[in-house]
C-alpha cells in the first residue's frame, strides 16, 4: 500500500503532462513487460486508472474553473448593468425632481397671475358700477325739478298802501322784521317792490316800506 500511495503522488505530479508519453513509459504499458519493485500487475492497472480518473477529474475541474469563470463575468456585467440602470435611475429621479420644482414654480407664477387677472377685472367692474351708480345719481338730480319759487308763484297785486318810506337793508334783517319796525306787512312790501320770495332781500337793497294810516 506505501508503494502505491508514493506512486500515486508521483502520478499527481505529473499530471498536466500529456497522457500518452507518460502511461506509454509506465512498466506494463509495453506488451510482455512485467511489473517491476515488487508490483502486482493488479495494482499497476489500478494505478494506471487512479491516474487516469485524477486526469478527467482535473479536466472536470478545468471546466468547471472555465464555467465559474464565464459565470463570474456575466455577474460583473450584470453587477455593471445594476449599477449603470441605478445610475440612471437616480439621475431619472432628480430629472424628475427638478421637472417638479419647475412645474410647482410654474403653476405658482400661473395662478398669481391669475389671481392678479381677476382682481384688476374685479376692480374694473366695481369702477365701472360706480360710475353708472355717480352718472345715474347725478342724472335724478339734475333732472329733479327745481322747488324754487318764480314770480308767478306769488300773486302780485297793487292793492298796497301808495304812501310810505325807503328803508335800505342792512346785514341781518329780515323782511318780517323790516315790516314790523315800520308797521307795515310782508305782503305789502313784497307787493309794492315785486320781491316773489321774502329771503331774496340783499343787504344795500332800497325798499318801499307801504304804511297804512
Amino acid at each position: 500500500m506505501r508503494t502505491r500511495s508514493l506512486f500515486v503522488i508521483f502520478c499527481i505530479t505529473l499530471i498536466c503532462l500529456p497522457e500518452g508519453p507518460l502511461l506509454s513509459a509506465l512498466p506494463g504499458q509495453n506488451h510482455g513487460a512485467q511489473p517491476t519493485s515488487g508490483v502486482s500487475r493488479s495494482e499497476f492497472d489500478l494505478l494506471r486508472d487512479d491516474l487516469r480518473a485524477l486526469q478527467r477529474e482535473v479536466a472536470r475541474q478545468e471546466d468547471r474553473i472555465r464555467e465559474l469563470a464565464r459565470e463570474k463575468e456575466k455577474l460583473k456585467e450584470a453587477l455593471e448593468a445594476s449599477q449603470r440602470r441605478e445610475t440612471a435611475s437616480k439621475q431619472d429621479l432628480e430629472r424628475l425632481r427638478t421637472e417638479f420644482r419647475e412645474s410647482q414654480q410654474q403653476a405658482l407664477r400661473e395662478n398669481r397671475l391669475r389671481v392678479l387677472s381677476e382682481t384688476g377685472r374685479m376692480i374694473e367692474e366695481l369702477a365701472e358700477q360706480t360710475q353708472k351708480g355717480l352718472d345715474a345719481l347725478r342724472q335724478a338730480i339734475s333732472s329733479r325739478p327745481t322747488q324754487r319759487p318764480t314770480e308767478t308763484e306769488f300773486q302780485f297785486s297793487d292793492d298796497y298802501p301808495q304812501e310810505g318810506i325807503t328803508h335800505v337793508v342792512e346785514r341781518g334783517e329780515t323782511l318780517s322784521g323790516i315790516a314790523r319796525r315800520h308797521n307795515s306787512t310782508v305782503r305789502d312790501i313784497q307787493n309794492a317792490n315785486r320781491i316773489a320770495r321774502p329771503e331774496s332781500i340783499q343787504v344795500g337793497q332800497t325798499l318801499f316800506i307801504p304804511q297804512r294810516d
